[in-house]
């Protein structure tokens, strides 16, 4: 779960804008080899590989709308080759490689089996939308490729068929800020990464959204990680299932204009 290393030869320092010919093309989960591309992008993003079969059917219900990321395969921002572990697609005659993906939610879509749903992250009436499982390729790490997906996102939640003409605010969820640096130290703060066994991360993904705009609404426990059973709390538990807090954040969209 740590921040993973810029590769050798990538860019060091994110450019103003994103490669051009950059773009967001809906993943087609009837078909195998993107369900497999995903899978494999999945794994390295350490959660949700097993959801697939969850997001496919979320998606064909209309509840949930989820693209790749991708750059042209004839990009010169960074040297891509197959060696490195990238899908491609065709889709009108060009070649993409599949760099990523994102998600905007009509529904919420929890990261783990029997979890419920939380209502404040979306509405019925599609005035309120989640962007979600958002991942981008460590290898095109400083292309602002996920600034460029949150971009569209928020673009598109206004507009059918992915969005909605109601839709005034953009919500996302995140690890709470408690588990990074300058959060408490302690078995629920950024000590939770010793307890179990895993080094500190760098990368606080709600700052992010707040330099976005995104501003936290409430926290609370969202996600569970699986542990060992020999594992236990302070007070001598014994727990199978670790919880997480999460920081829930909202953008305000405003009314859409013609």
């Amino acid at each position: 779960m740590a921040e993973q290393d810029i590769p050798s030869g990538a860019p060091t320092t994110s450019p103003r804008e994103p490669p051009p010919g950059t773009k967001l093309v809906r993943i087609n989960f009837e078909n195998e080899y993107e369900r497999d591309i995903l899978f494999e992008q999945r794994k390295i993003c350490t959660w949700g590989k097993d959801r697939i079969p969850y997001w496919r059917e979320k998606q064909l219900n209309g509840e949930r709308a989820m693209f790749w990321v991708t750059l042209p395969k004839n990009t010169n921002a960074i040297a891509l080759t197959e060696q490195l572990g990238l899908g491609t697609l065709i889709r009108d005659e060009n070649t993409f490689w599949l760099v990523g993906h994102v998600s905007l939610d009509r529904t919420d879509t929890p990261s783990s089996e029997g979890q419920p749903l939380d209502e404040s992250l979306t509405r019925p009436d599609g005035s309120v939308l989640t962007i979600s499982s958002l991942f981008v390729m460590p290898v095109v790490k400083g292309l602002r490729l996920g600034a460029f997906a949150m971009d569209q996102c928020e673009m598109m939640a206004q507009q059918p068929p992915y969005g909605s003409p109601n839709c005034i605010a953009i919500t996302v969820n995140t690890l709470s800020s408690r588990y990074f640096p300058g959060g408490p130290e302690g078995p629920d703060g950024v000590g939770r990464w010793e307890s179990i066994g895993e080094p500190r991360p760098k990368m606080d993904n709600a700052l992010w959204y707040k330099r976005r705009g995104y501003q936290t609404y409430k926290e609370q426990v969202r996600y569970f990680t699986g542990l060992p059973s020999s594992h236990q709390t302070s007070s001598g538990a014994t727990l199978d299932q670790l919880p997480w807090y999460g920081t829930f954040l909202r953008k305000e969209l405003g009314a859409k204009t013609t």
